[in-house]
């Protein structure tokens, strides 16, 4: 029983004089009511209610019968007998007058009160006739009938109970305007709450509640600087309830007035006490202020556990984003903006959709940055970022190399900032190079005029004018080439560039090839010059040759012969010329044993020369021209024996028939003559050696054998009419060449048949193999070019070798390719061929693993490629997996890592690649990551090598225990990728790793 209803019956027992200011004699029966009584305000109710009913077995009709009955029915009530209740009810509805029935009803309300069981103290209370209670008992009974309506949320009721109450003081004033307010508050009276809850604090009772409702309040209000200063004070109180509730709600103000700082503080203040937990939306508002304060890791940590994929998820996802770019993770960003671009929150969606196109851009997922940049021009136009998103899409096109794409868009923009001006700039000019490499130099110039347009650059300017020139003076437009080269050297800013020296050079090119020798001398002398000043001394070898040429042509042969031995002490490629032509003006300048000295050293250093024929040759004929008709003869020979298949051959066997005949060997010199006569019949070598036959026979006094010969030779060469051989072989050449190729076979092959010894059987074989390869049969082809090549005569023969070649090479019989590209190397007439033959031999031996030759044939290709910087990388490139296959990783890297520095092509993409990889085999994930997201950065229209990265990538993340990465790297593989190949492989990578 509380100590409140103790009071009460106190006061009711007390009222009562008859017990206490009788006599102090009491009869037996008095005594036995007393007793009940005091039992009864001891509460010791089985006793007093045995003492009560002792009494009425008196079986007296008097007011103490009626309150032993009313005593026994409450003792009854506290001592929770069944029915109880009723038999206190009972006697109320027995005794409607009895003067204490309102304190019953009193104190059964109260009692249910007590025991929480509120209907029922509800349905005593009401009952209860207030104007017969006492003051204090009125404001108990309401305060009690009040919270009893507030607990069974009858608020409305409770609201105007309280409101009365608090009007008053009285023992339960501050219970009443605490329980107004706190209605109030739910009311969203938030005036009236404040100044209700304020009134109750003054209670000790509700002092430390009140402050966490009235932050509330303010909260509600969003009345920020009230709440802070209010709750701020109210933490200064350490008995202050429910203080990490009050700092959330501090946080959050300080929050909506932008103060992230303070607001990050209370935010972690809460964490801190809550282990760490809070409410989504909250949480989000957490990571936002401390990414608003600096503190990204955290803000990293709260954003990244929002997992929700509704707004506020997108909303967090965005700030996790941006804090992804201030710790420069822009891969993470990516995704993160990725998802928050779904919002459906216009703002939002602008900002995320704008940054994950940009960072794309950034990742140099060119692709994927153009796509969705467009969609946020169509999504928003006229946006703040328009211009940007512009720009950002012609830089993407242009950094993609899909130059066509980006002219045309460029070209459709109305509003062109200068950065977009520049880019088209770029762009026009890449897309005139890319065309110049590919051979289109008319259509490159018109993508350099384009590029001229728009002159933002400078330099790039120049860049454009003089690969104008470049592309004109291919195309042989000189006139064209020299104003442009000219433009060139008369710019101002060219000066600063390479470009204004390499114009020299052009200009020398344009000047010699138009004949003007004395214009092209003064460019390549300044040119020369220019470079002789330089480190890598681009072009400074072929310059003094060209130089040297001019100057051999205007007959000034002793400046001549000093820039060939210039050229020949500098030059790499082309030293074999010049020292060839070093030995030419010796012997002009009759410095004849010179002269021989110097074609021995083009035959002994450079056996490979397609001058070695020449200088055989000239050596000969010196000897010749001298009269050491001996000594002539044996270089002859050597020429004869050691290039059977030089076009000097017929020649040389002509000359080496006089040396004969001039030293009286009459039979050797027929044998000569009948040589050229039975095996070049049509060369024009044949015509003087049907009259120094004649000679040699009279001579060798065998003139009877010379009316045979004569008519072989008329055969061969019929004056009249061509004969049937001849007929037959022109006859399928013409369907050769007007592109008839199944009759041309059909032709050629019955004439190999039937002219198995004609001088045209090797020019026949060769047009038979290439009519075969032209309809796709590359086993006959094959066929006839090695006879071709086999029997090693004609002008076709190096030709033959190079397309056998090729077709061993496609079926991977490299030896056999190796054979073909031997022939070739020996047989070359040109430099062209020479270094076809090389390339092809590096690749050969690189295909049969033999590491030595590949490195020796790489270095000539290297050395000899001049200006075709493709084979250069290309030579590089296979000298790096040379040595990447032979475990040599530091050669490797470091020529991978020139390349990728140089080689913008697919070349370049191969080294990016293979540097990831070379890392990856070294267990350095971290660099191999770096290396293999170049791809794509430097790389990104190399969509093999790019995919290889990306699947590597994924390798990287598995050996780091990165899971997540990886999967996520693998899944972005299967969903953007378009190589069936790729896909498959990393489909099946992730269910590995999805099994595991």
């Amino acid at each position: 029983m509380t100590n409140r209803f103790l009071l009460l019956i106190y006061i009711f027992l007390s009222s009562i004089p008859a017990f206490t200011q009788t006599t102090a004699v009491f009869t037996h029966e008095d005594l036995t009511y007393r007793t009940g009584l005091e039992l009864y305000q001891k509460q010791h109710y089985v006793a007093a209610s045995q003492q009560f009913e002792t009494y009425l077995k008196l079986g007296k009709n008097d007011l103490q019968s009626l309150d032993c009955q009313y005593f026994m029915a409450l003792c009854a009530l506290y001592l929770e007998n069944e029915n109880a209740e009723n038999r206190v009810e009972n006697f109320i509805a027995a005794n409607p007058t009895y003067p204490r029935n309102t304190e019953a009803y009193f104190l059964l309300g109260t009692h249910f009160f007590d025991q929480k069981n509120y209907p029922k103290a509800l349905r005593y209370l009401t009952e209860i006739d207030t104007e017969s209670l006492s003051s204090d008992q009125y404001n108990e009974a309401r305060y009690k009938l009040g919270y009893a309506l507030f607990s069974e949320k009858r608020f409305k009721e409770a609201l105007e109970i309280f409101n009365s109450l608090k009007k008053s003081q009285h023992f339960y004033t501050a219970d009443a305007n605490y329980y107004a307010g706190f209605l109030e508050y739910q009311n969203q009276q938030y005036d009236q709450a404040v100044a209700d809850l304020q009134k109750s604090s003054s209670g000790n009772q509700y002092k430390n509640r009140v402050p966490y409702l009235i932050t509330g309040v303010y909260y509600k209000q969003k009345k920020y600087d009230e709440l802070i200063t209010y709750g701020e004070k109210a933490l200064q109180d350490k008995n202050t309830q429910n203080p990490n509730e009050i700092r959330l709600l501090l946080a959050d103000a300080y929050f909506n007035k932008e103060n992230y700082k303070k607001a990050n503080q209370y935010f972690n203040s809460y964490l801190a006490a809550n282990r760490n937990k809070m409410a989504s939306d909250f949480q989000l508002k957490s990571g936002i202020s401390s990414y608003k304060s600096g503190d990204y890791q955290q803000a990293m940590q709260l954003l990244q556990t929002i997992n929700s994929k509704d707004s506020l998820g997108q909303v967090a996802a965005y700030y996790l984003g941006l804090a992804y770019l201030k710790t420069d993770n822009k891969p993470f960003a990516l995704r993160a903006f990725d998802e928050a671009r779904k919002t459906k929150n216009r703002n939002l969606q602008q900002e995320a959709l704008f940054l994950y196109g940009k960072v794309a851009y950034e990742q140099s997922d060119f692709s994927e940055s153009i796509n969705s940049l467009k969609t946020f021009n169509r999504t928003f136009p006229d946006s703040k970022y328009e211009n940007e998103a512009n720009e950002i899409i012609s830089d993407a096109y242009l950094d993609s190399d899909d130059y066509t794409q980006a002219i045309a868009y460029i070209e459709s923009i109305k509003r062109k900032t200068p950065r977009i001006n520049a880019a088209y700039q770029r762009v026009t000019y890449n897309r005139g190079v890319a065309l110049f490499n590919q051979d289109k130099f008319a259509e490159s110039i018109a993508q350099f005029q384009k590029s001229l347009q728009t002159p933002v650059n400078e330099q790039v300017a120049v860049a454009a004018m003089y690969w104008t020139a470049e592309a004109h003076s291919v195309l042989k437009n000189y006139a064209e080439a020299i104003k442009n080269y000219t433009f060139v050297q008369k710019t101002t800013d060219a000066k600063s560039t390479p470009y204004f020296v390499k114009s020299k050079y052009g200009l020398g090119y344009a000047y010699f090839n138009t004949k003007d020798y004395t214009r092209a001398a003064i460019n390549f002398r300044e040119y020369a010059a220019a470079m002789k000043l330089t480190d890598d001394k681009e072009n400074y070898a072929d310059a003094l040759l060209r130089l040297a040429d001019c100057e051999y042509v205007g007959k000034n042969y002793s400046e001549a012969l000093k820039n060939y031995t210039l050229a020949s002490e500098s030059a790499v490629a082309a030293r074999d010329y010049a020292v060839f032509q070093k030995g030419v003006l010796l012997g002009l300048l009759k410095r004849n044993a010179e002269a021989k000295n110097t074609f021995d050293e083009v035959v002994k250093k450079f056996p490979d020369s397609p001058f070695v024929d020449d200088a055989l040759f000239q050596k000969a004929n010196l000897d010749f021209e001298q009269g050491n008709y001996k000594t002539a003869i044996e270089s002859f020979s050597r020429l004869v024996t050691e290039k059977s298949a030089s076009d000097f051959v017929p020649t040389a066997l002509l000359k080496r028939a006089a040396a004969y005949g001039n030293t009286q060997q009459y039979d050797a010199a027929v044998a000569d003559y009948k040589k050229i006569l039975e095996e070049y019949p049509q060369h024009p070598a044949a015509d003087d050696a049907i009259s120094g036959i004649r000679e040699a026979l009279a001579n060798a006094n065998r003139s009877d054998e010379m009316t045979d010969i004569l008519l072989a030779y008329k055969n061969a060469n019929p004056k009249g009419g061509k004969n049937t051989e001849s007929i037959e072989f022109e006859t399928a050449k013409d369907l050769y060449v007007s592109e008839k190729y199944q009759k041309a076979v059909m032709n050629f092959e019955k004439f190999v048949q039937d002219y198995p010894a004609s001088a045209n059987l090797s020019d026949a074989q060769y047009f038979l193999g290439d009519a075969y390869l032209r309809i796709e049969d590359k086993k006959n082809a094959v066929r006839y070019f090695e006879q071709v090549v086999a029997a090693g005569k004609g002008n076709n023969a190096p030709k033959a070798a190079i397309k056998a070649a090729e077709i061993r090479m496609t079926e991977k019989n490299y030896g056999a390719a190796v054979a073909n590209y031997r022939f070739l190397l020996g047989a070359s007439r040109s430099k062209k061929d020479q270094l076809t033959a090389y390339t092809g031999l590096l690749d050969a031996y690189f295909d049969l693993e033999k590491s030595d030759s590949t490195l020796y044939f790489a270095d000539l290709v290297v050395q000899n490629a001049g200006a075709n910087p493709r084979l250069v990388h290309k030579a590089e490139l296979k000298k790096g997996k040379v040595y990447f296959r032979n475990k040599d990783f530091t050669n490797a890297g470091k020529i991978f890592k020139t390349l990728v520095k140089d080689a913008k092509d697919e070349f370049g993409a191969e080294a990016q690649f293979l540097t990831g990889d070379l890392l990856f085999q070294q267990k350095n994930y971290k660099q191999s990551l770096e290396a293999l997201f170049a791809v794509n950065e430097n790389f990104s229209d190399f969509a093999v090598w790019r995919n290889k990265a990306f699947l590597l990538i994924a390798e990287n993340y598995i050996a780091q225990q990165e899971i997540f990465q990886a999967k996520a790297t693998l899944q972005s593989i299967m969903d953007n990728s378009e190589d069936k190949e790729t896909i498959a492989a990393a489909k099946k990578r992730l269910e590995e790793l999805e099994g595991k």
